[in-house]
């Protein structure tokens, strides 16, 4: 058996035993002390491919070892003293991790998240360090993550074996937006965790079957002064300009009056009532036609005008 191995064999026993006990004896740091003299004596001799192998092999472990003597009985600065006049920085042996962003087509309401979402091409240099955790860096521009249900908040971290408790939930009224993403990190195992990089977790929302919104236009009607006009279903929907159109032909819902005119000299009127600032104007409303204009008693030419928002019945969401 190669004598480099030998001596990693028997180190990693007494740190084991080192672990349980919680106190180092004097076998261990000969067998540090031994390690730290077999990487100088390699340093000095012909870098041929076997002894570099060997030179990275015994670095790793001296430095992984110095790790786990320190979390036992804070044993750093006696092992520092082993390495004393070599040039090689034996501290910490852990390196952040690298990973991956994702993109990801988003179909369910409700996506739960697997751990290969958060470890796509992790790598570690470290041997043996595997992912661990996840923080959110940044929340989605649209829809929210969530944690058994309640809405996380940036910085939150998770173990990724809880992974299957993180949802992405895509709100109704998000779900004409193209896209979505958030910002991870993730960490490796180690007893000193290292996050990697920031990472972009991209939803596709074009192909989800949320249900979208009707796109609608402006609408002009001349009438004389001085007359009632009764304002149609029709006026909202066939005549506007572009014409009111649904993905889903979903039937409209209702109107919202946004903005009323401070320039208007006649009236509009719900039942003879005045109508107000983000008054809803339902299609059952139109249909009846209770919506009415009264124009002013003037006869010079006055435009009356109002602003509005239009809501289908499928997706429940205003649009202009």
């Amino acid at each position: 058996m190669r004598e480099d191995l030998v001596i990693v064999t028997s180190t990693a026993k007494l740190i084991n035993k080192a672990r349980t006990t919680g106190k180092l004896n004097l076998g261990t740091v000969a067998y540090l002390n031994l390690i730290s003299y077999y990487i100088k004596f390699l340093s000095i001799q012909p870098q041929t491919i076997e002894n570099v192998e060997r030179l990275v092999v015994l670095k790793d472990i001296f430095a992984q070892t110095m790790n786990k003597c320190e979390e036992i009985c804070n044993y750093r600065i006696a092992l520092d003293l082993l390495c004393k006049g070599d040039d090689t920085a034996y501290i910490i042996a852990n390196h952040p991790p690298t990973v991956n962003g994702v993109e990801k087509v988003y179909e369910e309401s409700d996506y739960v998240f697997s751990y290969s979402d958060f470890t796509n091409n992790f790598n570690d240099i470290d041997l043996g360090d595997r992912p661990k955790y996840v923080e959110i860096v940044s929340l989605p521009n649209v829809g929210v993550l969530q944690y058994t249900g309640i809405n996380l908040p940036i910085g939150f971290i998770f173990d990724l074996s809880d992974v299957e408790n993180i949802t992405y939930v895509l709100g109704t009224n998000d779900s004409f937006i193209e896209s979505s993403s958030f910002l991870f990190k993730t960490s490796d195992n180690n007893i000193k965790p290292l996050f990697s990089n920031e990472a972009t977790y991209t939803f596709d929302l074009s192909g989800s079957t949320a249900n979208k919104p009707a796109t609608i236009g402006d609408n002009t009607i001349i009438v004389d002064n001085n007359v009632s006009t009764v304002l149609t279903l029709v006026m909202f929907t066939s005549q506007t300009t572009a014409p009111y159109n649904d993905p889903e032909n979903d039937l409209i819902d209702a109107i919202r009056v946004d903005r009323i005119h401070s320039t208007n000299q006649g009236i509009f009127n719900i039942n003879g009532i005045a109508v107000v600032e983000q008054q809803i104007i339902t299609r059952e409303q139109l249909l009846n036609e209770e919506f009415i204009h009264i124009g002013a008693d003037i006869t010079t030419i006055q435009t009356d005008g109002f602003e509005f928002s239009a809501r289908d019945e499928g997706s429940g969401i205003w649009v202009k």
